[in-house]
């Protein structure tokens, strides 16, 4: 596969199972994994008049379905007949890619029915509005400032917010003069005049009132070469040695300042000390009303007749006050919600994002701070426009740079106001009757298939789509040319695509805005038993706008089927088969039913985590007793479970302890996050959240190399230098007899290493160089699984390095490890073992 192919599907394996051969396979899951926007340069590009649909279930055509020298063409999908004009036979004869995208000016466009801006009282430049967190420290909306300044916004606006919402009016220059709302109000309600408050301007003007606001400086004083700003986040020791310096060097002030009650410079510095007290205990209850202030700015952007916009949230905080939250400050403290509360702000924030997203506007959310956030509401709030919730310790960590990089200028919202049809499906004038629009948001994604299967399970950050009429703006000139090279060969006519066939082989996604890091993950149930020898045919169609055209992207493939289940298993795809069930296995551990709105308390969590392995656990036992068998011993008999499944399986294992199911040393929030991420990331990037990579550096002769090995605690030799990548977190550690300055260069090696692996991840991956015996190395054990609870010939034959350790190396090595409960963290053999022999209670998760 090639650059160009990026957009074509992932499948479990290249050869479906057919007849029999399904029977033999069922405990497999059947799909693939779709990142429709991948590769958006370099694809081959078709003209307007080349662009052809079938006129029953709407599929484009393409290099299966290449028309005779009598312009005649089957569809793959449908296989209905359908024709084309003989000038254009020549061009698809000649298509040799299965991807081409077709672009055609969209605005103004009375062929793909998209109405301009003038017609539909709409400008086409984006809006944005920034909105702080009143409560965040001065030094952090400092950085954010900075970091923004380098975008180089335009048409930006400001909303500060704590208990009340501050809408600056930046048109005005040279003076920070603000509009106070309550959240009372709907912003309705509340007087709002667009127009005459100048409520939109330059960055500069935002700067400045941000500055006045918080008391900072971020323009003439040196900002750009402050080194806080730019450094690397400190390590855990680091940090704690730098705290403890400070607290010496204020016993050591303190001691040579005795206090005598008489000096009046001291009597102020106590009462100073003592405000600080009374401070630090007001701010355990500060209030936030995130959700209407939000609600403003969407408002504002809305109000301005923009088209699309932008929100960019940065808060320290959950949202604990507004319109629909009863909670009086006297009973609040810090952010603590209780699970009605925590429903009814993630419900309210979920409608407020959908409102939103329907105006064109994408929201994003930056939070910082070690208090609880109530993520999942914040997840909510960015959900139907497709964004994203970081979170960071500082906002002066490098990574923040270049994630708030990526997620303002990689990812873009995409809309275009369209007529509707009347009954006799013409198409309705704008000018007389302006009511009658609906609106092409985000990017709709069609997945077309053969009749043999239907999806079954879905993942990804996507609706499914329901407000369009049939076919899509964009297609009604290519249907029009279908239905008219149809009456050509006196070919039965078509109106429309019929609506019962279309249902049968397409499915309608919605992806709240154009972002290429974004895939799908579809797992299939099959409807018919696929003929030994046929083909099943995929269609994936993309639309959406960029600038003033409207892009058309079609991907064709073609799966072919046999009833030999080892031709299957031979072309089985490990990272995809495992990467399905995982994504299944975490959307289950995020609610407790279909509703992925419906709030859970940390506790109703673990639950639905349990559950979520038993299922896995379940799976993972039908895999095994399908395609291996158990002979009472310690050992897996490779010749009856194959190398292929045996992958699957140790994949699997890693993603049930890893930082989405295990324990580890997660927040609840942050496992969150991670599981959100998890759903919506390439198959790549899945692959790293379920499995770490490890290499040894090694130095020999003046050369560095990294050699690969497994991710298991019995890496963890005293000679060696390993570099871990964990996708979130990046390691390089060293043990006890590598510790030396002779080792720095393998340790240099294996940052650099590192870096250059991750320099394009997003999120920003935060790097920790350990030595052995440091306490954040537990971040990094219980990363690797526990191989040292496995018997000693276990060790030895699954792990080959060991043969290089001489006998006391491995004894000093295993000794690492004396205290290690095996129930609570069993290692792979203990756990496959357990879950081969007896049937644990629970779903299959490709059902």
């Amino acid at each position: 596969m090639n650059e160009n192919d990026a957009a074509l599907g992932k499948f479990i394996s290249s050869i479906f199972p057919a007849g029999v051969g399904r029977k033999k396979s069922y405990s497999l899951p059947l799909g693939f994994i779709l990142s429709p926007l991948q590769g958006l340069s370099g694809i081959e590009s078709v003209s307007e008049q080349e662009m052809i649909i079938c006129r029953s279930c709407g599929a484009y055509i393409n290099m299966y379905s290449l028309p005779d020298e009598n312009g005649v063409w089957i569809c793959c999908v449908c296989e209905e007949k359908n024709a084309i004009p003989i000038s254009t036979t020549k061009k698809w004869n000649n298509l040799t890619s299965p991807v081409f995208e077709h672009r055609q000016r969209a605005a103004g466009n009375d062929k793909v029915g998209i109405v301009d801006d003038a017609e539909s009282n709409t400008e086409c430049s984006e809006k944005i509005v920034i909105v702080l967190d009143a409560n965040l420290p001065p030094e952090e909306v400092k950085a954010v400032l900075f970091h923004l300044l380098s975008l180089k916004l335009e048409n930006v606006g400001l909303v500060i917010f704590s208990n009340l919402i501050l809408v600056y009016q930046v048109g005005l220059k040279g003076i920070a003069s603000a509009d106070v709302y309550s959240p009372t109000l709907h912003p309705l309600e509340s007087g709002m005049n667009i127009g005459e408050r100048f409520y939109f301007g330059d960055w500069d003007e935002v700067e400045y009132c941000a500055n006045v606001f918080y008391g900072t400086t971020t323009s003439g004083s040196g900002v750009g070469q402050s080194s806080d700003l730019n450094e690397q986040p400190l390590s855990r020791h680091d940090y704690l040695k730098m705290k403890k310096d400070k607290r010496l060097e204020k016993q050591k002030d303190s001691r040579e300042t005795k206090f005598d009650g008489f000096d009046p410079n001291q009597t102020a510095e106590l009462l100073r000390k003592a405000q600080n007290n009374k401070v630090h205990t007001v701010n355990r209850k500060r209030l936030r009303c995130t959700g209407d202030a939000v609600s403003f700015a969407s408002q504002m952007i809305h109000a301005s007749g923009s088209k699309i916009g932008r929100i960019y949230l940065f808060t320290n905080g959950c949202c604990n006050i507004g319109q629909e939250i009863s909670v009086k400050p006297n009973e609040l403290v810090g952010n603590d919600l209780d699970p009605t509360q925590q429903q009814v702000v993630a419900d309210n924030l979920y409608r407020l994002g959908k409102e939103a997203f329907m105006k064109g506007i994408g929201i994003d959310v930056f939070c910082i701070g070690n208090d609880v956030m109530n993520i999942h509401s914040l997840l909510s709030l960015v959900k139907p426009s497709g964004g994203y919730v970081l979170s960071y310790a500082s906002y002066r960590n490098v990574g923040f740079q270049r994630d708030l990089s990526v997620v303002c200028v990689e990812t873009k919202m995409s809309r275009a106001v369209c007529r509707i049809l009347d009954t006799d499906k013409m198409m309705i004038s704008a000018m007389s009757d302006p009511k009658r629009f609906n609106t092409l948001n985000g990017v709709v994604v069609d997945v077309r298939m053969s009749r043999y299967c239907v999806p079954r399970i879905c993942h990804g950050p996507f609706a499914l789509y329901d407000e369009c009429q049939c076919p899509l703006p964009n297609e009604r000139g290519a249907f029009s040319a279908s239905v008219s090279s149809a009456k050509s060969k006196n070919m039965p006519p078509t109106e429309i695509p019929s609506a019962k066939v279309r249902d049968s082989f397409v499915t309608q996604l919605q992806l709240g805005r154009v972002d290429p890091r974004v895939s799908i993950s579809i797992i299939l149930q099959n409807e018919f038993d696929i003929p030994e020898g046929s083909s099943v045919f995929f269609q994936f169609v993309s639309r959406y706008v960029e600038g003033d055209d409207l892009v058309t992207r079609v991907a064709t493939q073609s799966i072919g089927a046999s009833n030999d289940t080892y031709i299957y298993m031979q072309s089985l795809n490990i990272d995809v088969t495992s990467v399905l069930l995982a994504k299944e296995a975490a959307h289950s551990a995020m609610a407790r039913t279909d509703d992925g709105n419906l709030y859970l308390g940390q506790s109703e969590i673990e639950t639905t985590i349990l559950r979520a392995k038993n299922d896995l656990d379940f799976t993972v036992h039908k895999i095994t007793t399908t395609h291996g068998s158990y002979d009472g011993q310690r050992v897996i008999k490779e010749a009856r479970l194959s190398q292929d499944i045996y992958q699957v399986l140790s994949n699997l294992y890693h993603f049930r302890r890893g930082m989405i199911l295990g324990e580890g040393s997660r927040s609840f929030d942050d496992r969150a996050l991670m599981r959100d991420i998890f759903l919506r990331s390439s198959l790549g990037d899945c692959m790293l959240m379920m499995t770490p990579l490890l290499w040894r550096c090694t130095h020999e002769n003046g050369r560095i190399e990294f050699v690969p090995t497994l991710a298991s605690t019995l890496a963890l030799w005293d000679e060696s230098v390993l570099a871990i990548d964990a996708f979130d977190c990046l390691f390089v550690w060293s043990g006890r007899s590598a510790t030396k300055e002779i080792h720095e260069v393998r340790r240099s090696a294996s940052i650099l290493f590192l870096k250059e692996r991750s320099h394009l991840r997003f999120p920003s991956p935060r790097m920790y160089e350990l030595f052995e015996g440091e306490s954040m190395c537990r971040h990094l054990i219980s990363r690797l699984a526990p191989s040292h609870g496995d018997p000693r010939d276990v060790q030895i034959s699954h792990f080959a390095d060991l043969s290089l350790l001489s006998e006391r190396q491995l004894e000093t090595l295993r000794s690492k490890f004396r205290t290690y409960n095996s129930k609570c963290d069993p290692s792979f053999i203990d756990w496959f073992l357990r879950v081969m022999k007896s049937s644990p209670k629970g779903r299959l998760l490709n059902e």
